[in-house]
């Protein structure tokens, strides 16, 4: 009978497991993202009956599964595996306990030893990967070799609340996955089963069949909260994990299984290349401690006296090890000695206090060394040392001023951050790591049917799977390059840089847009060389620099470029008729971070002083109301409209004010002024405040005639890069001290407009924004105009989330963000594999698609959800500026006030200046000689920030 109720406990459990994921998912806010569709409900069934029956079905269901475990003590005791957790969809390797000889030893006590003292393990969820990783190059030969052996001591994190942590990575020389490329040929070590809290051991590495070869320990093999020695070996025909000492998992054994579909362990092939050619690649790839070497699956746990030997250790030297003997140490109760690891790695503890054992209680910070190379066979520390937490006396003193003089906003008071427990910022990480490989999967979703359908050309049309050029540049590829690059899809990266290097010609753009080509084409090139250091990058956007350079002088007295050019030679040039032949603000406005860093890294100074010009005509025109109106006349320099906005027509002239100032490495005191005056007149004259009877209290930002007074109460989608904006500024400290009183007011207003922005989509059936709200007098939803209720998949409300999400760590923005993610896959995502707009966000279904998938959506909207599921250091907001494109551009030293090309006035500009018509402020002109002196005068705020 025994075989039989067994059987039964399977099945039983595995139906009750079923019936418990299907009501899981009726609750689940991420389901969504992994499959098909469909707003329809089936009919006819009787839920009500079916949820009175359940309890009573799993009372019955329980019994039978407790009574199984009279019999079934005796199939674990054999060797099986868990049914609960293939039930669950997790594969295991049986566990294979192989005896050894060993001395007695007390672990929890080698355990303790290893991770105290001078070798105190290092806290990977401290550290910053982009500038306090973990990360090793081998030098030489040092750890080449036929075979490898890993071995150390972690502590796995506990999940909190039941919290799935999913793959908490010890090192790894591979990205993630499971691709069969040059990225995924090294090896990897790390606990848990994806999106499980599993406890297994982990062992993978890279072949000619898969990317992803792997053997793992049985469930629960490592136990959280305690310290354990792990060990992996792999050689040419054979695999081992140890955990404690003892061997858990041998390729070698009968019952290894399968996992994702590939064999555990594959003989032949390129095996005879040695574990040289998959760890390190003649020195080109690094050991990633903590993370896997795409700087995914980070460990949230602790690490300490990791060693690597290129030679496979065998049971009773991997015991000793277990029993605390060091990496190069004796064998007890064996005359042998460990072989020399040619990676010794230890953290050491250098000043302030010991950690409690296990504990990450009271750190405030971890502040690492990172080495740059492994010196074969010798001991390497990565020196971590305490930093208590210090008194800010100027950010106290700035808190207790009075909030900057005039602020216009009453109903705002200054707003103190308040960051998330640490318990609290884990829950968020772990769910976030989820969400972001959903992130990453519609993007490979819409770049494939790019690539499938309309590759080279600008965008697809997702519904007619055909293509639609209106730039003929390949915007959608040079838009995504940078991309590519983030999300770590290295061979897609490789293929379009293939494309950009013999296929992107300029001779057919004519009749294009100089903004659109400036901020996508420019940009985009420019980001991936900044990010990959290819030249060929930095080529094409020179060439293509020069070619558009003859629009800046078709109006010789002022520089202002045209509108609309043509690339093929014939040097057409025009200003748009619905503006009666004016430059538009946003455009000539929005050049400055491209033409500058373009400039700084080809040395061609004209290319610097065509877009500084721009902020010269600017700057020196009177401003009414203090704002900019949104047409300028291309002649006379004259404003011509009296209208004024932070939507279409204005909006990245403001944000490039502040970036600009960001890329000088904040010393550009002239773009500071023009930003922090505009700010002050935004909130003076667009910024309203919507009452009980108008959107419940929303603060929200309209469109004004400075002439007639008349102000409309209707917000552009557009409108809400604002939020981000704000956040940023406040965060850099360009109102003053970080935290002073006056960026705090402006961080509060940043908040209240985000909130506002998140409703355009909240509100709506669909769950997705229309392209222009309607603040009505009655209502307290924040409507949809009746004008303009499409939705285009922008992406300026994800932005913001993303900068308010980076700059405060409240988890609200990550799941703001994730619903509206959700609502794109519900309603936008389409059989192919693209994403379409919608017609009528106020139906619920969408009122059908409009068949545009533009090239921001999946350059812009899909980036900034990514980086907002990451972990804030992918692309860290305090070393790039992100063009109004999304595109990353890294904060150099170069940039800074008064360098090379620089921001201070040219000769003639100063000639020019008088009282009359000044063109700089008076310190500026009074002090440009000495320009250390200016930093140190203009600037001791930003100084001491």
């Amino acid at each position: 009978l025994v075989p039989h109720i067994l059987s039964l406990r399977r099945s039983l459990l595995s139906f009750c497991l079923l019936l418990s994921r299907t009501r899981m998912r009726q609750h689940s806010d991420f389901s969504d993202a992994f499959g098909p569709l469909s707003s329809k409900r089936r009919r006819g069934t009787n839920f009500a009956a079916v949820r009175r029956r359940l309890p009573w079905l799993f009372i019955a269901l329980l019994l039978v599964y407790g009574l199984s475990f009279l019999w079934g003590d005796a199939e674990h005791a054999s060797g099986g595996s868990d049914p609960a957790m293939e039930a669950l969809g997790i594969k295991m390797v049986q566990q294979a306990r192989g005896k050894v000889s060993e001395p007695g030893c007390d672990r929890g006590a080698a355990g303790a030893q290893a991770a105290s003292g001078s070798a105190l393990a290092g806290d990977f969820k401290s550290l910053r990967p982009k500038s306090d990783k973990v990360e090793l190059r081998a030098a030489g030969a040092a750890l080449d070799g036929a075979s490898l052996s890993l071995a150390a001591w972690v502590l796995p994190p506990a999940p909190a609340d039941g919290k799935v942590l999913s793959i908490q990575t010890i090192a790894s020389t591979k990205a993630s996955g499971c691709a069969v490329d040059a990225d995924h040929r090294g090896v990897a070590v790390f606990l848990n089963e994806w999106q499980t809290n599993s406890g297994q051991l982990y062992l993978s590495w890279g072949s000619a069949a898969s990317g992803c070869e792997e053997i793992a320990t049985a469930v629960n093999s490592v136990k959280p909260g305690r310290w354990t020695h792990v060990a992996a070996t792999l050689s040419a025909s054979r695999a081992r994990l140890y955990v404690d000492g003892e061997l858990f998992a041998d390729s070698e054994r009968d019952g290894s299984g399968k996992l994702l579909g590939v064999d555990n362990f594959h003989h032949g092939g390129d095996q005879s290349a040695g574990v040289s050619d998959r760890l390190f690649r003649g020195g080109e790839t690094a050991l990633r401690v903590g993370a896997h070497a795409d700087g995914t699956h980070p460990l949230h746990g602790l690490v300490a006296q990791l060693a690597v030997w290129p030679t496979e250790l065998d049971a009773s030297q991997v015991a000793a090890l277990s029993c605390g003997a060091p990496p190069d140490g004796a064998v007890a109760g064996t005359p042998s000695r460990l072989p020399p690891p040619s990676l010794n790695l230890s953290f050491t503890h250098t000043g302030g206090r010991s950690l409690p054992e296990g504990s990450l209680s009271g750190v405030d910070e971890l502040e690492t060394v990172p080495i740059a190379q492994v010196v074969p066979k010798e001991d390497v520390a990565i020196s971590a040392r305490y930093v208590p937490p210090k008194a800010d006396v100027a950010a106290a003193a700035a808190a207790a001023a009075p909030a900057k003089a005039g602020w216009p906003l009453p109903w705002l008071p200054p707003r103190t951050l308040r960051r998330g427990t640490e318990a609290e910022v884990n829950a968020s990480d772990a769910l976030a790591r989820v969400r972001l490989e959903a992130v990453r999967g519609a993007f490979k979703r819409a770049w494939g049917a790019y690539r499938k359908h309309a590759w080279g050309m600008d965008e697809i049309k997702p519904i007619s799977n055909k293509s639609h050029d209106w730039l003929h540049l390949g915007a959608t590829m040079i838009d995504c390059l940078d991309n590519l690059w983030i999300f770590g899809l290295k061979a897609e990266f490789d293929e379009a840089k293939e494309w950009v290097a013999t296929k992107l010609s300029f001779s057919r753009a004519v009749g294009i847009s100089m903004f659109e080509t400036v901020i996508r084409i420019i940009g985009g090139l420019l980001s991936a060389f900044e990010l990959s250091r290819e030249a060929v990058f930095l080529r094409k956007a020179e060439e293509l620099a020069g070619l558009m350079m003859y629009s800046f002088k078709a109006n010789p007295e002022t520089g202002v470029p045209c509108t609309t050019i043509s690339l093929d030679g014939s040097r057409r040039c025009t200003f748009p008729t619905w503006t009666q032949r004016n430059a538009i603000l946003a455009e000539f406005g929005t050049i400055q971070l491209e033409f500058k860093y373009l400039a700084h890294h080809t040395g061609r100074k004209e290319f610097w002083e065509v877009a500084e010009r721009q902020i010269r005509n600017v700057r020196g025109r009177t401003q009414p109301a203090g704002l900019y109106p949104n047409f300028m006349s291309p002649k006379t320099l004259r404003w011509t409209t009296t209208k004024v906005s932070m939507g279409a027509l204005a909006d990245s002239f403001y944000e490039y004010l502040l970036k600009q100032w960001l890329m000088s490495s904040r010393t550009d005191s002239r773009v500071a002024q023009m930003y922090t005056e505009s700010v002050a007149a935004i909130t003076a004259h667009l910024v309203r405040e919507g009452g009980l009877a108008r959107c419940a209290n929303c603060t929200y930002i309209g469109r004004w005639n400075f002439r007639t007074k008349r102000y409309e109460d209707k917000m552009d989608h557009l409108v809400c890069f604002v939020p981000g904006m704000l956040a940023l500024g406040a965060h850099s400290g360009i109102h003053g001290v970080r935290g002073g009183a006056a960026a705090r007011a402006t961080m509060a207003l940043a908040e209240q407009l985000m909130e506002t922005c998140y409703r355009m989509y909240s509100d709506q059936p669909t769950g997705l924004a229309p392209e222009i709200a309607e603040l009505r007098e009655g209502t307290s939803r924040v409507a949809a105009d009746s004008g303009a209720r499409h939705n285009l998949l922008r992406p300026e409300t994800v932005e913001s989330l993303f900068v308010l999400w980076w700059v405060t760590g409240d988890e609200k923005y990550r799941d703001w963000g994730w619903h509206i993610f959700v609502a794109f896959e519900r309603l936008c995502r389409l059989q192919d594999g693209g994403y379409s707009g919608l017609k009528d966000v106020t139906d619920r279904h969408g009122g059908g698609h409009n068949g545009k998938m533009e090239s921001f959506f999946l350059a812009e909207t899909l980036k900034y959800l990514w980086l907002l599921f990451g972990d804030g250091t992918e692309v860290p907001l305090d070393e790039y500026v992100f063009n109004t494109e999304a595109h990353p551009l890294r904060i150099h030293e170069d940039y800074r006030f008064g360098s090379r090309f620089g921001s201070l006035p040219l000769a003639e500009d100063l000639a020019n200046d008088s009282p009359e018509r000044p063109l700089f402020d008076q310190s500026v002109r009074a002090r440009v000689a000495d320009r250390a002196e200016l930093l140190a005068r203009t600037f001791p705020a930003a100084a001491e920030t």
